[in-house]
């Protein structure tokens, strides 16, 4: 084994147990993490020893490696050629936390409140093998010194420190070797291939090559031990050949070709990869290179999986911290399922090694799943837990930086690629879309509608106000709906069509939502021709002069209970229910409003939307389109009060040239048909405008009913 003098055992105090404990199970939730804090160790050792060297002028260039293999009786052993340590270094860099053995520091430790203030310390990362292993031995031989040291510990009771004279690696003069006896529930670490995952995925981009001692087989011809014996009488030579301890004849002819074998040695093989891509210049990468790295990020196996655009980024200052973003054409399917976390492929390495796999969550908004990609910072620890990344100022500033690169890569994807762009956008829209309910209007300049003027080529917001509003419009019209074709065949957009004014198509059920939380885009309002509305574009179409606006031209209102009581009695007070109008017109409109007294409206108003259909039904300018009404009602957790938004009282508006209401008006004046027909019929078509108007009936039998007997029976 190995042999030692002038041993100075220390007993830890009978706090560093539950210190060891609480700091080593708290801080890693993931055992893979010791080989990473052994190996980035191993290569600040080797950073260290270099700098020396540089500033004693000796030579630098010499091999620098990280070595990993597994000796006898379950050893793992790392070691390396860094500047290594001497006692005092020994005492400092594994043993602090022996002499922080507190009660106060194991409390403070416990309560877990503010962790990060002892991340770094106390040899932490170091402490990270005894996850593993049951005994730690360490020896070392500092820089330009001759003595050889040795400490071990079991990280439980005590750790002692002792002068080596052991065997010492004749090739390297100074470094550290440390050997872990692997606990048995540990032993899948002693394997070739869980070493090679690991190092692969944590310190793939270490600066100094990570070599492992692993087993290859390789072909072989048979050298077989032979004896030839020359038969007399001019007969065949034969080969006696010694297999097993039995001996066999071959004749000379068939030896002549031996056989081959695979055979088995060990050599030092290097695993970690090239220097990390984003810390090249973004001139010297190839495009190949950033699809590749995509690729192995996301463990791509279909050829079809590669990023349609990325972003490199480096921010210097207070902070330093660099990466690539990339865009896929894949959405992320499960962001919107239940008590599901979106998931958001952002790597995160500390110093070139790789901290967490996936934290999105920590470093961007859940409506940026659409991002894939690799943050590299030099100013956060190695061993950075979740909790530290929820309460660090320093992330939260790197969450801010990462947000307004998101919405610069999209600003230029968009103007640099339209094409690609639209391929990302139908497959993420629905993620910008949360964006903007998450108070990020900004977000509403990269998105895409189609519209009246062409519905197969989108615009976006910016290209409609260029280029779509006619001749005094202030306002940008929309209709939602669930498709382009349905909201096409709309009767809501008659009168726009007729004109030529545009109108976007919005056909995401997120739409109805966007539009509560975004009032306007650069001082044009958002207008729902969905529902009432003011525009002077229309006002060739108003009558009256008492109507301010065509769109406000109400003809009739409903009576509304207008008594109080008085001294115990019932007064009525004075109101005025009609608004001027032609006295001719006058008693059908009371009549229309009788007819549908029982009906959630309590309005009649000229309509300037419709051209060929007789009537529509709107709701008010803060109540539910018929299209928001279907989704909420769909909804099935859905919030009782919440629906009494779709009951709320609208507007009957009536196309008052339209043949059918001028016939109605006709017959009404003549009485050439009793008003029981005619309420039948005004109501039949009252509720044929209610689903025209994409609002759902309550009592589908009894219209159905009242439509046949109008079938059998006209007038």
């Amino acid at each position: 084994m190995t042999t030692s003098t002038s041993t100075i055992t220390h007993t830890f105090e009978a706090d560093i147990q539950k210190i060891l404990h609480i700091l080593i199970r708290s801080v890693y939730s993931n055992r893979d993490v010791f080989l990473r804090e052994l190996i980035s160790n191993a290569s600040d050792a080797i950073d260290k020893v270099r700098v020396l060297k540089m500033n004693a002028n000796e030579d630098t260039k010499g091999e620098y490696n990280i070595h990993i293999r597994v000796l006898e009786g379950n050893v793992l052993e790392i070691f390396d050629n860094g500047i290594g340590m001497d006692v005092e270094d020994l005492q400092k860099n594994l043993s602090t936390i022996a002499h922080s053995g507190t009660s106060d520091f194991a409390e403070k430790l416990k309560d877990k409140k503010d962790m990060s203030q002892f991340i770094g310390q106390f040899g932490v990362g170091f402490y990270a093998c005894f996850l593993i292993s049951s005994n730690v031995e360490v020896l070392t031989r500092k820089w330009n010194t001759d003595k050889v040291w040795k400490w071990t510990s079991d990280g439980v009771s005590t750790y002692s420190v002792e002068e080596y004279d052991g065997e010492w690696s004749g090739d390297m003069t100074h470094g550290t070797f440390i050997r872990l006896q692997l606990k048995e529930d540990s032993e899948e670490y002693g394997k070739e291939e869980t070493l090679k995952k690991i190092i692969q995925q944590h310190s793939s981009f270490i600066s100094y090559p990570v070599k492992l001692w692993v087993e290859k087989e390789k072909e072989e011809e048979e050298k077989p031990t032979l004896d030839t014996v020359e038969e007399e009488d001019g007969e065949e030579e034969v080969v006696v050949e010694e297999v097993d301890g039995e001996e066999t004849t071959t004749t000379k002819e068939d030896a002549k070709e031996p056989e081959k074998t695979m055979v088995k040695y060990n050599e030092w093989e290097q695993v970690n990869g090239a220097k990390p891509l984003w810390y090249k210049e973004p001139s010297e990468i190839t495009n190949e290179e950033y699809t590749e790295l995509f690729r192995t990020m996301k463990k791509a196996s279909n050829p079809a999986d590669c990023p349609l655009y990325w972003k490199h980024f480096k921010a210097e200052g207070k902070h330093e911290f660099q990466g690539v973003f990339y865009f896929s054409s894949r959405p992320t399917t499960d962001a919107f399922i239940p008590h599901n976390t979106p998931e958001k492929n952002i790597r995160l390495y500390v110093k070139k090694v790789m901290i967490m796999e996936n934290c999105g969550k920590e470093l961007i908004p859940d409506w940026m799943c659409f991002v894939s990609g690799i943050v590299d910072s030099n100013d956060l620890p190695l061993n950075v837990s979740r909790e530290m990344l929820q309460n660090n100022q320093m992330v939260r500033s790197m969450k801010n930086y990462m947000t307004k690169q998101v919405h610069k890569m999209l600003g230029d994807f968009l103007a640099d690629d339209r094409t690609k762009y639209e391929v990302f956008y139908n497959a993420n829209s629905h993620f910008l879309k949360w964006g903007v309910t998450e108070k990020e209007p900004k977000l509403m300049d990269y998105l895409l509608f189609a519209s009246s003027l062409d519905t197969s080529k989108k615009m976006t917001l910016d290209e409609y106000i260029e280029n779509h509003l006619v001749e005094g419009q202030k306002d940008i019209f929309f209709m939602t709906g669930d498709t382009v074709d349905e909201i096409e065949k709309s009767i809501f957009l008659e009168r726009f069509k007729e004109r030529n004014i545009c109108v976007l198509y919005l056909t995401d059920p997120i739409d109805e939502f966007i539009m509560q939380h975004v009032r306007s885009h650069k001082e044009h309002t958002f207008v729902d021709i969905g529902k009432e509305f003011e525009s002077t574009l229309f006002d060739d179409l108003k009558e009256g002069k008492t109507v301010e606006t065509a769109t406000k031209a109400c003809l009739y209102k409903k009576p509304k209970d207008n008594t109080t009581e008085k001294d115990g009695e019932t007064v009525e007070n004075e109101t005025e229910d009609v608004v001027e109008e032609e006295e001719p017109r006058r008693p059908f409109l009371e009549f229309l409003i009788e007819c549908l007294q029982k009906e959630s409206i309590d309005e009649i108003r000229q309509s300037v939307r419709l051209t060929t259909t007789p009537a529509c039904l709107v709701t008010k300018k803060y109540g539910w389109t018929g299209h928001m009404t279907k989704i909420m009602k769909s909804q099935p957790l859905q919030d009782k009060s919440y629906l009494m938004m779709a009951n709320l009282p609208k507007i009957w508006e009536v196309n008052l040239d339209h043949k059918l209401i001028v016939d109605l008006k006709t017959k009404y004046d003549e009485e050439t048909v009793s008003n029981d027909e005619l309420s039948k019929r005004i109501n039949v078509l009252y509720k044929i405008t209610t689903v025209q108007s994409g609002y759902p009936l309550e009592d589908t039998t009894s219209f159905c009913k009242d439509l046949f007997e109008m079938l059998e029976n006209p007038l």
